[in-house]
């Protein structure tokens, strides 16, 4: 039986992507569950993370991608830049 992606720990042991996309420009960036972990743990909903558009910054919607490698070869993600113990970017990068 189906469990319920409810925490970011477990959606890192199934390798998906978390999306976030603008609700009024259509904006979006997709990042790597595992990433996301070290950022912000791994207990954490990952539907109530707060997220902003560069654009227009409106609300954001948070949906949970289950990744197919052969597939999404050319997908870009986006990867914490830390210096000094913290989060100064995200860099986009390649999905590998």
């Amino acid at each position: 039986m189906a469990q319920p992606i409810d925490t970011i720990g477990k959606a890192v042991r199934r390798g998906m992507l978390v999306k976030a996309t603008c609700k009024r420009c259509g904006n979006f960036r997709c990042y790597k569950a595992s990433d996301l972990m070290m950022v912000f743990g791994g207990g954490r909903d990952p539907l109530t993370l707060k997220f902003r558009c560069g654009e227009c910054k409106p609300a954001i919607d948070v949906t949970l991608i289950d990744v197919d490698l052969d597939r999404m070869r050319s997908a870009t993600v986006y990867e914490p830049f830390w210096m000094g113990g913290k989060v100064v970017a995200w860099m986009a990068t390649r999905l590998r």
